[in-house]
């Protein structure tokens, strides 16, 4: 995306819920340490509104100065099918995602996650038959949401989920047949649902579970002006689940709405700094409860890209990870990914 530099950004109206470029553009950094190898176990590809991040624009990301060597694609709804049976339409995105990866010699999707309906176990195992043999060797794992709030303006729009979806016999059972076939389950949920979630966990030991963006951390809408108290509710889940030694957590997404409603609003984007210092703490409070062998860094983009650059972004989990040795920083950048998922890294890496 290029910005048009000659608007002010203040007086520019941006009505997405994406990085406005404009913005974005009155802060520059370069990378720090570019020699780190990474890899982005957690990227998106898509169109909203006048929006679109595409491989092009991913691919410039990984060329703006780090050094991604592999990168994982997360389902987003994007390119299902059209037709055919309703239950198999997102094997489209499972085809999309593959095709991406020969595009790119193997960077970009070098794997894949997809989505299939974890209350649907009946049908299970035609979908993930079905994503296994779109995604030739590359799908690594299966994600479904279950991020549900009482507040219906927080809930995820594409599903009707019911309140009680993390006790459904049948979702548990959908975990344990994802770990059955040797593929990682992410799922989303919300910070208030964690301890749930460590349920869930145990009712799965044979299923490596992923927490996605740090475990789903609201400051909007009815928790707006309660950090203190989500902050207690999030950490008791967190003690939850690091007991739990199927469960790994991806250390990002907190650039999205849910936590940060109202960073875009301000003057200027936040630098790598900046962001080490709001997010510095959520970070080595779930690294401390899990161990770098169970965390990883996730660029999550182009969403967190609301509130940085993709360079900003990795410079600023650099700043939080300067106290770990080599070893525990490899873990967090590239190795516990790489071995939880069975990664295949492109020739060149």
């Amino acid at each position: 995306m290029s910005a048009v530099n000659d608007i002010n950004p203040a007086d520019r109206e941006w009505d997405l819920p994406m990085a406005d470029p404009v913005w974005l553009a009155q802060h520059h950094e370069d990378a720090l340490e570019p020699d780190t190898p990474i890899l982005d176990p957690h990227f998106h590809l898509w169109t909203i509104g006048r929006f679109n991040y595409w491989v092009a624009e991913y691919a410039a990301d990984l060329r703006a100065g780090h050094n991604v060597i592999a990168t994982i694609y997360m389902e987003a709804s994007t390119k299902y099918r059209d037709d055919g049976p309703e239950e198999l339409r997102c094997v489209g995105e499972t085809e999309f995602a593959y095709e991406q990866c020969q595009g790119s010699r193997g960077l970009i999707a070098s794997g894949i996650v997809s989505y299939a309906n974890l209350r649907a176990p009946q049908q299970l195992d035609r979908v993930l038959d079905a994503h296994l043999e779109a995604a030739h060797g590359r799908l690594c794992g299966i994600r479904d949401m279950a991020d549900w709030d009482p507040d219906p303006t927080l809930r995820d729009e594409r599903y009707d989920l019911p309140e009680n979806i993390l006790d459904l016999p049948q979702f548990r059972a959908s975990v344990r047949q994802v770990g059955e076939r040797g593929l990682v389950c992410d799922l989303w949920t919300y910070f208030h649902q964690l301890e749930k979630l460590a349920e869930v966990a145990n009712a799965a030991p044979g299923t490596n579970i992923v927490v996605n963006h740090v475990g789903g951390i609201i400051h909007r809408g009815g928790y707006g002006g309660r950090q203190d108290e989500v902050a207690r509710i999030w950490e008791q889940g967190m003690r939850a689940l690091s007991q739990c030694p199927n469960v790994f957590v991806k250390l990002g997404g907190m650039g999205m709405q849910w936590m940060e409603p109202d960073l875009p609003s301000q003057p200027r984007p936040p630098s790598s700094e900046d962001l080490a210092k709001r997010w510095g703490p959520y970070v080595s409070k779930i690294i401390a409860l899990f161990g770098p062998e169970r965390c990883m860094f996730e660029s999550n983009f182009p969403v967190d890209g609301r509130v940085c650059t993709y360079v900003t972004l990795w410079n600023a989990f650099k700043r939080m990870s300067a106290q770990f040795s080599p070893i525990e920083r490899d873990l967090l950048f590239r190795k516990t990914a790489l071995d939880l998922y069975k990664v295949k890294l492109p020739a060149a890496a």
